[in-house]
């Protein structure tokens, strides 16, 4: 399966900094921080394991003092950068380098894209479905003179969803496949916006599953009866979830829902959902991987592993399409096992099939 790659979408919001003091420091020496090119932590392939964001794109570092052991909840600077070449190197927005009190231990975060500070936490972002947060730390006590910090690759806090419709090559009944203007909506996935807090992440356990996300039709690429659409969405806490469609089979308005058995969104994981219309039904499959993993359903160290977890229901079908009778077949659960030692997505997880499954090994062989 081909990789897709998501744009990075980057606020321009301008984050406002200045370098104070705080309880427990005394005045002493500053000195002039400079930061390495940034760097991007992605799933291992046969070409890198490590990229450099786009040139222009911007880039936050916040720095807090460690006192005592104790990191601090209010930073003491934090700065806006831009990615000014091909390798990755940033320069300040403002022209001018930070500056940090000599002797001191911080604790430095850096995270794209530049969102504001939550109004009741100044270590709080407020981040929302549709943004491919990334953020990297490090903890470094600061010397006399000017010197740089090599922060550690940028990593996804999010998840990256996929969705690829395609009509079956042996079909006969239906002949030519479209997404519809409603395009796709998943529902009943984490609340957005989210608070994620620097050092910590998103507290998965409070957020309320209320959230949806709707993909227009303008958002799907391709043709010639094959689709596919790549969006972000906030991780979320194991629960069932659903998605809905609305295609044009043979020119006629196809509406059609499936709720998800429990599964959670983990960061940094890539969930593709393969739609494909087989005459008179329509299956649907899941691939779980690293975020830009390149898809192996043989090795699941290498890609994941693909699933046939059954068709979907039509709730609304405004004319009969093909035969009229699409089948119907029951989504059972599946169960995270976290005892096989193959590594799927961040969370080294294996896949434990229930009755009634088929694992496949092409993308094309949709119909076992």
């Amino acid at each position: 399966m081909a990789i897709k790659r998501l744009s990075f979408l980057f606020s321009l919001t301008i984050v406002t900094c200045s370098c104070t003091m705080h309880d427990g420091l005394s005045p002493q020496e500053e000195s002039e921080v400079l930061f390495a090119p940034v760097s991007v932590s992605i799933a291992a392939t046969k070409a890198s394991s490590i990229s450099s964001l786009p040139q222009n794109s911007n880039v936050s570092i916040a720095a807090y003092p460690v006192i005592g052991g104790n990191e601090n909840t209010v930073y003491s600077t934090v700065k806006a950068y831009t990615v000014s070449d091909a390798v990755g190197t940033l320069s300040a927005s403002d022209g001018s380098n930070m500056k940090l009190f000599s002797g001191v231990t911080y604790q430095f975060y850096e995270y794209t894209p530049i969102v504001s500070f939550c109004s009741e936490s100044t270590k709080s972002l407020s981040i929302s479905h549709g943004t491919d947060l990334m953020a990297s730390s490090l903890q470094n006590t600061i010397g006399t003179g000017t010197q740089t910090l090599s922060m550690p690759p940028l990593s996804h806090q999010c998840c990256l969803v996929e969705f690829d419709t395609k009509l079956d090559a042996s079909n006969t009944k239906i002949t030519s496949l479209a997404i519809g203007t409603g395009g796709y909506t998943v529902s009943g996935v984490t609340h957005s916006p989210q608070n994620y807090m620097l050092g910590s992440g998103f507290d998965l356990a409070k957020a309320v599953l209320d959230g949806s996300y709707n993909i227009p039709q303008t958002a799907f690429s391709g043709g010639s009866n094959s689709y596919s659409a790549t969006i972000c969405l906030l991780p979320k806490a194991t629960a069932t979830f659903d998605f809905s469609f609305n295609l044009l089979l043979n020119g006629n308005s196809c509406r059609a829902t499936a709720v998800i058995p429990s599964m959670p969104f983990l960061a940094g994981t890539k969930y593709t959902f393969i739609i494909s219309v087989i005459d008179s039904e329509m299956m649907l499959q899941l691939n779980i991987s690293s975020w830009n993993a390149v898809t192996d359903t043989n090795d699941l160290g290498g890609g994941g592993i693909t699933l046939n977890v059954g068709s979907w229901a039509i709730t609304t079908q405004d004319e009969n399409i093909g035969d009229g009778n699409f089948g119907i077949v029951t989504i059972n659960d599946w169960v995270f096992n976290p005892a096989l030692t193959e590594s799927m997505g961040n969370g080294g997880f294996g896949i434990i099939m229930p009755v009634g499954w088929t694992s496949v090994d092409n993308d094309n062989n949709l119909g076992n």
